[in-house]
């Protein structure tokens, strides 16, 4: 049995699906609806010179509530949302939102996963489960696979890369 993820003011957490685009929209209308949290992982980076946001997992939004049916409508019916994940009234389980957690703090801590000699030594993904599927050195960029709600999902974020001493190749890298 799956247990579901409680936050310390003991709400569970949802995963909306919602429009690509306008997830900060319904981000902002979960925090209008007054009993309810809402959670978008966002990167901050730079390149070029340019300070830079994108969304880590584009098209969901992550709300922290206490569900009963008049909540689970005024979520569902939201503008931006397609649907909400899972069963109805299913929490997330407590791996994948620690996992989405994970995100949401790399974001907010502007830290950077750490790669050095095909090892995770710093940054998110050391509290998580996650295989790296692809690690770019030159683009600082790597993909990781991660059991989030609604199944296995690949999330590319930035990442600093040292090489192993006497080598630069990227197969150090992964």
């Amino acid at each position: 049995m799956k247990r579901e993820y409680r936050d310390h003011q003991g709400r569970e957490w949802f995963a909306l699906h919602v429009r690509t685009g306008e997830e900060r929209d319904v981000a902002l209308a979960v925090y209008g609806l007054g009993d309810a949290d809402s959670l978008l992982p966002v990167e901050h980076y730079t390149t070029r010179g340019q300070e830079r946001e994108r969304i880590l997992m584009p098209g969901y939004v992550f709300v922290g509530c206490v569900m009963n049916a008049d909540m689970w409508q005024r979520l569902r019916h939201l503008r931006g949302v397609l649907r909400i994940l899972g069963e109805p009234y299913e929490a997330i389980p407590e791996e994948q939102m620690t996992a989405v957690m994970a995100l949401y703090w790399h974001g907010v801590q502007g830290t950077q996963v750490v790669r050095q000699n095909g090892v995770t030594e710093g940054g998110p993904l050391l509290e998580v489960t996650h295989t790296i599927t692809c690690a770019d050195a030159r683009q600082g960029v790597i993909t990781v696979a991660l059991d989030l709600p609604g199944g296995m999902r690949e999330v590319t974020m930035h990442a600093t890369f040292r090489p192993e001493a006497g080598g630069t190749s990227e197969e150090n890298f992964i």
